[in-house]
Formats: C-alpha cells, structure tokens, sequence
C-alpha cells in the first residue's frame, strides 16, 4: 500500500499577491480561483504572510472598509513553512507549535511546493487511523 505525505493532501496551485495591492482586487482572485487562501509577498519577493478567506471575514465583520485597503493594512496570517517531505506528524507540530491554520511546503531549494491546510491534514490523519484500525481488525478475522 503505498503511503501518502502531507504533500499529497497539498494545495498545488499557488497563487500569490503584493503587499501593496487592493484587498478587494486580491479577494476578486480568490474567488475567480476557487481558493482560500494567497501567499503574500513585498517588491522584494519574500513572503511575508497569507491573506486567508478568514482574515478577510475578520475584517468585513469588524465593518472594516475592505474596498479602500491595501493587503498590507490587514492582519495577516504567519507565513509557516516546512519541507515538502516532512511527515504527518512533523508538520502536526509545525501546526500547533505556530496555530497557523495553513503551512507553506517547501522543495530542496525554499520554492513554495504546494499550500496545506490544517483541516485537511487532520483529515487525512483521522482517515490513516481509519485504514490502519481497518488492517488490523481484518487479519484478526
């Protein structure tokens, strides 16, 4: 049975923003893209955070005018990262080490790989608990 990673319950499609963009233009790309979250980056290329479909609800319900803001005037979420080929329970401990609610996989050379959500990680555990408890019970029989 071949063992599945993180990264295989990643996000691979990336999608990124400026600091210094609309927030109702970024959130425009999140909806076009189908997605729930955007790497933020400065000018310089380094990331700096995700503007999740989450900060922007905080903000809309604390009656925040998201129409006239930048991405930079929102509080963002931490830019967590972990290797690619981290294991289940690594990147676990990355989650509740850091409470970030998405976690950065990276390749050898730091590239952003794919984007794991924390709920689809405790998803994917609660199914490898399933299928492990099902092998076992099934050679007792």
């Amino acid at each position: 049975m071949m063992v599945l990673t993180p990264y295989d319950y990643a996000r691979k499609k990336i999608v990124y923003c400026w600091l210094d963009e609309a927030v109702n233009e970024v959130a425009k790309r999140l909806a076009n893209e189908n997605i729930g979250s955007i790497i933020v980056d400065d000018r310089n290329g380094k990331h700096v955070g995700l503007l999740t479909d989450a900060v922007l609800f905080r903000a809309i319900s604390s009656c925040v005018d998201v129409c006239n803001l930048q991405v930079k005037d929102l509080k963002l979420e931490p830019m967590v990262t972990a290797s690619m080929d981290a294991d289940i329970e690594e990147v676990m401990q990355k989650f509740r080490e850091t409470d970030a609610s998405r976690i950065a996989l990276t390749d050898e050379e730091g590239n952003i790989a794919g984007l794991l959500k924390k709920k689809n990680l405790e998803r994917f555990a609660r199914f490898e608990l399933g299928e492990k408890l099902f092998r076992q019970d099934s050679r007792r029989k």
